[in-house]
Protein backbone atom coordinates (compact mmCIF):
# COMPACT_ATOMS: atom_id res chain seq x y z
CA UNK A 1 0.00 0.00 0.00
CA UNK A 2 1.12 3.54 -0.74
CA UNK A 3 2.70 5.13 2.39
CA UNK A 4 1.66 8.34 4.13
CA UNK A 5 3.80 11.30 3.10
CA UNK A 6 4.08 14.10 5.71
CA UNK A 7 5.42 17.49 4.60
CA UNK A 8 5.92 20.65 6.66
CA UNK A 9 8.03 23.75 6.06
CA UNK A 10 8.65 25.11 9.56
CA UNK A 11 10.41 23.02 10.68
CA UNK A 12 11.40 21.23 7.50
CA UNK A 13 9.76 17.80 7.54
CA UNK A 14 9.51 15.45 4.57
CA UNK A 15 8.99 11.84 5.55
CA UNK A 16 7.19 8.81 4.15
CA UNK A 17 5.96 6.19 6.62
CA UNK A 18 4.01 2.93 6.20
CA UNK A 19 0.28 2.85 6.92
CA UNK A 20 -0.65 1.35 10.28
CA UNK A 21 -3.31 -1.21 11.10
CA UNK A 22 -6.16 1.32 11.44
CA UNK A 23 -5.55 3.11 8.15
CA UNK A 24 -7.53 6.36 7.88
CA UNK A 25 -10.90 7.20 9.41
CA UNK A 26 -12.85 10.44 8.96
CA UNK A 27 -14.44 11.36 12.30
CA UNK A 28 -15.93 14.83 11.87
CA UNK A 29 -16.50 17.91 9.76
CA UNK A 30 -19.10 16.68 7.28
CA UNK A 31 -22.64 17.99 7.02
CA UNK A 32 -23.72 21.06 8.93
CA UNK A 33 -27.52 21.00 8.84
CA UNK A 34 -29.55 20.50 11.98
CA UNK A 35 -33.17 19.97 12.90
CA UNK A 36 -34.97 23.00 14.37
CA UNK A 37 -37.91 22.26 16.67
CA UNK A 38 -41.10 24.23 15.98
CA UNK A 39 -44.07 24.38 18.31
CA UNK A 40 -47.35 23.18 16.77
CA UNK A 41 -45.76 22.70 13.37
CA UNK A 42 -43.40 20.44 11.42
CA UNK A 43 -39.76 20.72 12.41
CA UNK A 44 -37.45 22.30 9.85
CA UNK A 45 -33.80 21.85 8.93
CA UNK A 46 -31.43 24.78 8.68
CA UNK A 47 -27.75 25.30 7.95
CA UNK A 48 -25.84 25.80 11.20
CA UNK A 49 -22.31 26.05 9.83
CA UNK A 50 -19.64 23.41 9.36
CA UNK A 51 -16.95 22.20 11.72
CA UNK A 52 -13.37 21.68 10.61
CA UNK A 53 -12.60 18.23 9.24
CA UNK A 54 -11.24 15.69 11.71
CA UNK A 55 -9.49 12.50 10.68
CA UNK A 56 -7.57 9.73 12.42
CA UNK A 57 -4.72 8.03 10.58
CA UNK A 58 -2.33 5.37 11.88
CA UNK A 59 1.26 4.81 10.80
CA UNK A 60 3.56 1.92 11.66
CA UNK A 61 7.29 2.31 12.20
CA UNK A 62 8.59 -1.26 12.18
CA UNK A 63 12.23 -2.30 12.28
CA UNK A 64 11.58 -5.36 14.45
CA UNK A 65 12.27 -7.99 11.77
CA UNK A 66 15.52 -6.35 10.66
CA UNK A 67 16.62 -5.15 14.12
CA UNK A 68 16.65 -1.52 12.94
CA UNK A 69 15.90 1.42 15.24
CA UNK A 70 12.92 3.65 14.42
CA UNK A 71 13.86 6.37 16.93
CA UNK A 72 14.87 8.83 14.21
CA UNK A 73 11.59 8.49 12.30
CA UNK A 74 9.59 8.81 15.51
CA UNK A 75 11.43 11.97 16.57
CA UNK A 76 10.78 13.51 13.15
CA UNK A 77 7.06 12.79 13.36
CA UNK A 78 6.83 14.13 16.91
CA UNK A 79 7.96 17.53 15.59
CA UNK A 80 4.50 17.80 14.01
CA UNK A 81 3.10 18.12 17.53
CA UNK A 82 5.79 19.91 19.49
CA UNK A 83 8.93 21.91 18.86
CA UNK A 84 11.77 20.10 20.69
CA UNK A 85 12.98 23.37 22.23
CA UNK A 86 9.53 24.81 22.85
CA UNK A 87 10.46 27.94 20.90
CA UNK A 88 7.74 27.93 18.25
CA UNK A 89 4.27 26.60 17.64
CA UNK A 90 3.89 23.21 15.91
CA UNK A 91 3.70 23.41 12.11
CA UNK A 92 0.86 23.29 9.65
CA UNK A 93 1.50 20.26 7.43
CA UNK A 94 0.11 18.21 4.56
CA UNK A 95 -0.36 14.46 4.26
CA UNK A 96 -0.57 12.54 1.00
CA UNK A 97 -1.38 8.88 0.63
CA UNK A 98 -4.34 6.60 1.36
CA UNK A 99 -6.37 9.02 3.48
CA UNK A 100 -9.42 11.23 2.98
CA UNK A 101 -8.67 14.67 1.46
CA UNK A 102 -4.96 14.10 0.67
CA UNK A 103 -2.91 17.26 0.34
CA UNK A 104 -5.17 19.33 2.63
CA UNK A 105 -3.53 21.42 5.35
CA UNK A 106 -3.70 19.88 8.83
CA UNK A 107 -2.64 20.64 12.40
CA UNK A 108 -2.68 18.58 15.59
CA UNK A 109 -4.97 19.35 18.58
CA UNK A 110 -3.61 18.95 22.16
CA UNK A 111 -4.23 15.18 22.09
CA UNK A 112 -3.15 14.86 18.47
CA UNK A 113 -0.61 12.04 18.81
CA UNK A 114 -1.37 8.65 20.38
CA UNK A 115 1.66 6.45 21.11
CA UNK A 116 -0.14 3.77 23.09
CA UNK A 117 0.35 1.14 20.36
CA UNK A 118 -1.95 -1.85 19.94
CA UNK A 119 -2.32 -5.61 20.21
CA UNK A 120 -1.69 -6.25 16.51
CA UNK A 121 1.61 -4.39 16.43
CA UNK A 122 2.75 -3.90 20.05
CA UNK A 123 5.64 -1.60 20.91
CA UNK A 124 8.99 -3.40 20.70
CA UNK A 125 12.35 -2.34 22.09
CA UNK A 126 15.85 -3.73 21.94
CA UNK A 127 17.45 -5.02 25.12
CA UNK A 128 19.22 -1.66 25.47
CA UNK A 129 15.93 0.21 25.19
CA UNK A 130 16.28 1.20 21.51
CA UNK A 131 12.84 1.50 19.88
CA UNK A 132 12.26 -1.06 17.11
CA UNK A 133 8.50 -0.85 16.54
CA UNK A 134 5.95 1.89 17.20
CA UNK A 135 2.44 2.38 15.90
CA UNK A 136 1.25 6.01 15.98
CA UNK A 137 -2.26 7.37 15.60
CA UNK A 138 -2.52 10.99 14.48
CA UNK A 139 -5.74 12.88 15.23
CA UNK A 140 -5.68 15.35 12.34
CA UNK A 141 -7.57 18.65 12.51
CA UNK A 142 -8.17 20.66 9.34
CA UNK A 143 -6.28 23.95 9.34
CA UNK A 144 -8.46 26.92 8.42
CA UNK A 145 -6.67 30.25 8.17
CA UNK A 146 -8.21 32.97 10.37
CA UNK A 147 -8.39 35.39 7.43
CA UNK A 148 -10.55 32.87 5.54
CA UNK A 149 -13.29 33.12 8.16
CA UNK A 150 -15.92 35.82 7.78
CA UNK A 151 -15.62 38.25 10.68
CA UNK A 152 -19.17 38.91 11.84
CA UNK A 153 -20.26 42.45 12.38
CA UNK A 154 -17.10 43.97 10.94
CA UNK A 155 -19.10 45.52 8.10
CA UNK A 156 -22.87 45.81 8.44
CA UNK A 157 -25.05 45.10 5.37
CA UNK A 158 -26.69 48.07 3.67
CA UNK A 159 -30.09 46.97 4.99
CA UNK A 160 -28.83 47.19 8.56
CA UNK A 161 -27.37 50.64 8.02
CA UNK A 162 -30.63 51.85 6.45
CA UNK A 163 -32.60 50.79 9.53
CA UNK A 164 -30.13 52.39 11.92
CA UNK A 165 -29.19 49.03 13.45
CA UNK A 166 -26.37 49.04 15.98
CA UNK A 167 -24.80 45.71 16.89
CA UNK A 168 -25.04 45.28 20.65
CA UNK A 169 -28.08 47.57 20.83
CA UNK A 170 -31.72 46.94 19.95
CA UNK A 171 -33.92 46.73 16.90
CA UNK A 172 -37.66 47.35 16.56
CA UNK A 173 -39.57 44.69 14.65
CA UNK A 174 -41.32 45.76 11.46
CA UNK A 175 -44.23 44.02 9.73
CA UNK A 176 -43.13 40.76 8.11
CA UNK A 177 -39.89 40.45 10.09
CA UNK A 178 -38.62 36.99 11.07
CA UNK A 179 -35.40 35.91 12.74
CA UNK A 180 -34.11 34.76 9.36
CA UNK A 181 -34.79 38.14 7.79
CA UNK A 182 -33.33 40.13 10.68
CA UNK A 183 -30.20 37.96 10.86
CA UNK A 184 -29.56 38.63 7.18
CA UNK A 185 -29.86 42.37 7.82
CA UNK A 186 -27.74 42.34 10.97
CA UNK A 187 -25.00 39.89 10.08
CA UNK A 188 -25.26 39.46 6.33
CA UNK A 189 -26.26 35.80 6.70
CA UNK A 190 -29.71 34.47 7.58
CA UNK A 191 -28.15 31.31 9.06
CA UNK A 192 -26.89 33.42 11.99
CA UNK A 193 -30.46 33.71 13.34
CA UNK A 194 -29.67 31.52 16.36
CA UNK A 195 -27.63 34.22 18.09
CA UNK A 196 -30.50 36.67 17.81
CA UNK A 197 -33.06 34.03 18.81
CA UNK A 198 -31.11 32.97 21.87
CA UNK A 199 -30.74 36.57 22.99
CA UNK A 200 -34.51 37.08 22.82
CA UNK A 201 -35.84 33.59 23.70
CA UNK A 202 -37.25 32.91 20.23
CA UNK A 203 -36.88 29.38 18.84
CA UNK A 204 -38.62 29.57 15.45
CA UNK A 205 -36.62 31.46 12.78
CA UNK A 206 -39.58 31.59 10.36
CA UNK A 207 -42.32 32.84 12.69
CA UNK A 208 -43.47 36.36 11.86
CA UNK A 209 -42.71 38.60 14.80
CA UNK A 210 -45.05 41.15 16.35
CA UNK A 211 -44.47 44.63 14.82
CA UNK A 212 -43.19 47.11 17.40
CA UNK A 213 -41.47 44.46 19.53
CA UNK A 214 -37.96 45.50 20.60
CA UNK A 215 -35.27 42.84 20.25
CA UNK A 216 -31.83 42.87 21.80
CA UNK A 217 -28.96 42.44 19.34
CA UNK A 218 -26.07 40.14 20.36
Amino acid sequence: MKPFHFVASNPQIDIKVPVGNSGARLIGGLGGYEEIERQDDVNITDWSGQDALKQDISVLLDGWATDDSVERELNTLLKLGRDPNGERRPPVFTVDGPLHYPGKAWVLPPDGIDLSGGEIAPIRRHGDGELLRQEIVFHLLEYVKPDEVRLRGKKKPKEAVARGIAVGGTITVSKGDTLHKLAAQLFGDSSDWKELGKKNDIADPNRKLTPGRVLRIP
